[in-house]
């Protein structure tokens, strides 16, 4: 067989069946554009001229080595029966291409080999073990002679790669494998796209640059100002835009942005992040919010400012999939969401970490893209504690080697900088925090003074969810949140009058919440009318809604900060009151446990909303927290002695921010049951499962196994599941759990 990659296939395809005519994208080819490409996404890690060389050519060399195997006879044979292309060859088994090419990689290239072969190896079926993967490379060793025959291919191949440890530093190897890797994926499959579906590849759009965009936020802040009335609130608005646009000025780093309910820092942490990027030539904002509700909101506000062409919203309610599969606009920003090719980004803190610590080659293709990025992680202490030292080590490794800055953004700000050491009367784990982070604000003490528009009360004693009911009713317009879904629904039972009553809990399904946040907007937005909202923490966090009074059952000094942020929000009244209330049920289990235990240790006459306050409490939280790496994360991805294996396989499969111990139902809401019967007749597709999403309540295994024994719950195929009976899900309360057939037999 010819060995010249110019006539060895990578790719093959018969555009037209009809005449039998076939296209051939030889390996030589491919290889050679992939390579570009991979250099080129590579290029802008690290932050000096050397180290974006060096870059480039691992880039190079692994775009140049990915399909190496292809040039295997067994391969060939493989792709030409498979294809069609030589029907007598299609009984031809397949062939681990890419684990050929990882070899290569290691024998060209020694160590440095040895970290661009998992990229390689991995690049269809995901990063690997490096200790299984180096056994397997090993017997490979022994079994087969591996080589480049083609020695024009071979003159390709950069000659030295040496210098990566100028570049990276130890700690953050195993996240420049994963970055590697990430530039090798999309560059891998946008030309293959470019191939395979060159029409396709043709949607693919580029949006602005950031000092293209930084006008279009300006004109629009200055609107702003100019239509503002002349008040107080507005002025300290201005002032916090104002710091935001100083601080931009200032080397990369992290950056923290303590600004009340109501102080704008949605606009002002923007505008500092673009006005940042473009002092530092950064290439995109990336904006992580911990609720869907919030992204909706903010991503709106985005798209208006900048327009929909540059602003990607992506998490797992969005369905590009709703659209016309001919709309160019419709492809481009389902193709964008692979591998975030947009300046603004706005998307989970499920999506974003997740993604950070996943091996899969469908969710790292974007990581890349954060590289020379700014990332705001918005209502940053969200951040959950259990993962919260590896979160802290990817963001610092994200800084030191791939040139990103990041700000938190909330009314309450964790303390996550420096190290946390402990008094031996509160043994815990230690946080091995941020270090340095700068405060935009220089008196945030003053700021929430003046921004305070609701007082914090603790009430004294016990009371029961009846008791604060009859609370709710004594105003026409309150808000009580709970801490559990039973107590939402206890509370709003209590309630002796369910007119303008309303009702939230993930008991509802996504598209049940937010239609429910709609009205219950539209209702306060008439002044007639009750208005009395019992809710989960669902709704604490970035709901612009507005109530005189609130309840909140005691939990974290943070959680009650952020429902006070519900109180008065307008600043309708000279000042509205959160009451704090404790129940026989309010001390539970894990986080809130821990929240409502460091609450106890505080001054019981302390200022609740003094950032100092809030401060304090979040160094006893963290110094009393037991750990904050529960899956050992970190122990996975490090460096052991002189030995690299990260386990990345291990680490991806533990690495979860949602609890997983929950099964997923889909109920019968609006029109699921019509997608249920195209799931029963079509298949699964992804557009169906996503659209299906919306309809999805979560619910523990226990209570599962009861719906599914008593008939309540069906698998429609492998490993969905729907509770069909209309009567199982109510239009206040959302699923049942208790048999409604049961409790109809024992009225009869």
């Amino acid at each position: 067989m010819d060995k010249s990659y110019k006539n060895l296939i990578a790719h093959i395809k018969c555009p037209d069946a009809d005449c039998g005519t076939w296209e051939i994208q030889s390996l030589m080819d491919h290889s050679l554009q992939v390579a570009l490409l991979a250099g080129e996404f590579a290029s802008v890690f690290g932050g000096s001229s050397s180290s974006a060389e060096i870059n480039r050519r691992c880039g190079l060399a692994l775009g140049l080595l990915h399909d190496a195997g292809k040039a295997d006879e067994a391969f060939q044979r493989y792709i030409m029966g498979k294809s069609g292309y030589k029907p007598e060859l299609s009984s031809s088994p397949r062939h681990p291409h890419a684990a050929d090419g990882a070899l290569l990689a290691c024998k060209c290239y020694g160590n440095v080999g040895a970290l661009l072969a998992p990229c390689i190896f991995g690049h269809h079926g995901g990063l690997p073990n490096l200790g299984e993967m180096s056994i397997a490379l090993k017997e490979m060793y022994e079994t087969r002679n591996v080589s480049i025959a083609d020695n024009s291919f071979k003159a390709l191949l950069p000659a030295d790669l040496r210098g990566i440890a100028k570049c990276v530093e130890p700690g953050d190897l195993q996240l420049w494998v994963r970055m590697m890797f990430s530039a090798l994926v999309d560059a891998d499959r946008l030309d293959t796209e470019k191939f395979m579906s060159p029409r396709l590849s043709q949607a693919r759009g580029n949006g602005r640059s950031m000092r293209d965009l930084l006008p279009r936020l300006e004109r629009y802040l200055d609107t702003l100002h100019r239509s503002a009335a002349a008040s107080e609130l507005n002025k300290v608005r201005e002032e916090v835009q104002y710091r935001c646009r100083e601080a931009a000025s200032l080397p990369q780093g992290f950056y923290s942005l303590t600004v009340p309910t109501g102080g704008g820092k949605t606009l002002a942490s923007l505008l500092w992040a673009m006005t940042h990027a473009v002092r530092h030539g950064l290439d995109r904002i990336i904006i992580a919010i911990p609720y869907t509700s919030i992204i909706v909101q903010t991503a709106a506000i985005l798209r208006g400012i900048f327009g929909d062409e540059n602003v990607l919203e992506h998490h797992s309610s969005v369905h590009w999939d709703d659209a016309d599969d001919d709309c160019d606009e419709t492809k481009r920003w389902r193709m964008a969401a692979e591998n975030w090719d947009a300046p603004i980004i706005v998307t989970t803190n499920v999506q974003l970490f997740e993604s950070l610590f996943s091996n899969r080659p469908g969710r790292c293709r974007k990581l890349h893209r954060i590289a020379r990025s700014v990332i705001i992680l918005d209502e940053a202490q969200m951040l959950p504690l259990d993962f919260m030292q590896p979160i802290v080590d990817v963001l610092k490794s994200l800084q030191r080697s791939f040139s990103v800055s990041v700000m938190l953004t909330t009314a309450s700000q964790p303390a996550i900088a420096g190290v946390k050491s402990h008094a031996p009367s509160t043994p815990g784990a230690v946080l091995d925090g941020i270090g340095t982070v700068h405060e935009v604000m220089p008196d945030p003490e003053g700021l929430s003074l003046s921004l305070r528009r609701a007082e914090i009360k603790m009430m004294d004693g016990l009371c029961s969810y009846n008791d604060i009911a009859g609370m709710m009713c004594k105003s026409d317009r309150a808000l009580c949140i709970v801490n559990t879904r039973k107590s939402a629904k206890v509370t709003f039972e209590a309630l002796p009058d369910k007119n303008g009553a309303f009702h939230l809990s993930r008991m509802m399904c996504p598209a049940h919440i937010s239609k429910r946040i709609g009205e219950i907007r539209e209702a306060l937005r008439h002044d007639a009318g009750h208005v009395r909202v019992v809710s989960t923490q669902l709704i604490e966090a970035g709901v612009d809604i507005d109530f005189p009074e609130v309840f909140r059952e005691k939990a974290g000094l943070d959680s009650i900060v952020q429902a006070a942020g519900r109180c008065n929000r307008e600043g309708r009244l000279p000042s509205g009151t959160t009451w704090v209330f404790e129940t026989p049920e309010s001390r539970v289990m894990g986080v809130i446990g821990y929240g409502i235990n460091t609450l106890m240790r505080l001054d019981k006459d302390s200022d609740w909303l003094s950032p100092t306050v809030i401060n304090d409490y979040f160094t006893k939280l963290y110094s009393s927290y037991g750990c904050f790496d529960k899956m050992n994360i970190g122990k996975m991805l490090s460096i052991a002695g002189k030995s690299f294996t990260p386990r990345y396989k291990d680490a991806a499969e533990c690495f979860k921010l949602i609890d997983d111990t929950t099964v997923s139902v889909v109920v019968n809401y609006e029109d699921s049951m019509e997608l249920i019967e195209s799931l029963k007749s079509d298949g699964p597709s992804p557009a169906l499962l996503r659209r299906l999403n919306n309809y999805g309540v979560g619910i523990p295994q226990n209570i599962f196994k009861a719906l599914r024994d008593e008939a309540l719950a069906e698998q429609v195929v492998d490993g969905v599941w729907v509770i069909p009976d209309r009567a199982q899900y109510d239009e206040q309360l959302g699923l049942l759990t208790d048999n409604h057939w049961l409790d109809e037999i024992a009225i009869i």
